[in-house]
């Protein structure tokens, strides 16, 4: 693999097992401790970057269209056959959340950040394995 995606990939792992490791908390240390919540949206924020950038380098690798947006990053890689639908639906969700984290973090309900860290790294997991799998397929 080259340089580029064994960095995602390993930033990818470390940004997944410390989502794992907030959402294994009560949900009263996770609204106590005042770093839990910055390391949780921290965390996901490389995490969903992390995804962003193996499907950029993955949509460049196969010389399919420029993506517009982050969005359309993930629709591509679904018309090209790379992401199921499911999938597709679920990182456009991840990159709607990335957003909000960088955007509008001022209106994000920390409940909201609790859930996604119980709910969400497998399906981070499974997004990342299937865009590696294809990168594998390359050679790359």
């Amino acid at each position: 693999m080259g340089e580029k995606v064994d960095v995602r990939v390993r930033i990818l792992r470390e940004a997944i097992s410390r989502i794992e490791a907030i959402g294994r908390l009560p949900y009263s240390q996770f609204t106590k401790d005042p770093f839990i919540l910055p390391a949780a949206e921290r965390s996901f924020h490389v995490a969903i970057e992390a995804l962003i950038d193996l499907g950029n380098i993955l949509i460049s690798e196969l010389k399919l269209r420029t993506p517009d947006t982050y969005v359309d990053i993930f629709k591509i890689l679904g018309e090209a056959g790379v992401l199921p639908s499911e999938l597709v639906d679920e990182a456009i969700s991840m990159v709607k959340f990335r957003n909000l984290l960088v955007h509008g973090y001022s209106r994000i309900d920390p409940s909201e950040i609790y859930h996604y860290s119980k709910e969400k790294p497998e399906v981070m997991k499974l997004i990342g394995k299937k865009l590696l799998e294809k990168l594998l397929s390359l050679d790359y």
